[in-house]
């Protein structure tokens, strides 16, 4: 089976010849595997490792997202957030006033800024 293959056989229920694999990764974890396996780059670490699975994310395109002077930023969900480490962490937790959870709201309304503006290349 190729990597599609067994992908859909499994989201499928039908046995695949092997378990699918996926990998994240932060940064240093993939240098140190390009090193390990002497590639250049992340897609040939990926082809070593037998890793079935690829991410593809959305390019957010809308309008500039605040930003501030610590470094934090609002991220397009409207979660403020900042890098500790190779991690983001959540500066303000959207549900951290809420009472109940029939009563909470996500800023603003949990629509994505730009939503309509969001696009994969």
């Amino acid at each position: 089976m190729n990597s599609k293959e067994r992908v859909l056989a499994a989201i499928n229920h039908v046995e695949p010849d092997r378990v699918p694999v996926d990998l994240w990764a932060l940064p240093p974890v993939t240098d140190r595997l390009r090193h390990h396996f002497g590639v250049e780059d992340d897609e040939a670490v990926w082809q070593a490792l037998g890793v079935d699975l690829r991410s593809v994310w959305p390019a957010y395109v809308g309008p500039p997202l605040p930003t501030f002077d610590d470094g934090s930023w609002v991220d397009w969900w409207g979660i403020r957030k900042r890098m500790m480490g190779p991690f983001e962490e959540v500066v303000e937790p959207p549900l951290a006033n809420a009472q109940t959870i029939l009563r909470s709201r996500l800023t603003p309304g949990l629509t994505p800024a730009g939503s309509t503006t969001m696009t994969c290349a």
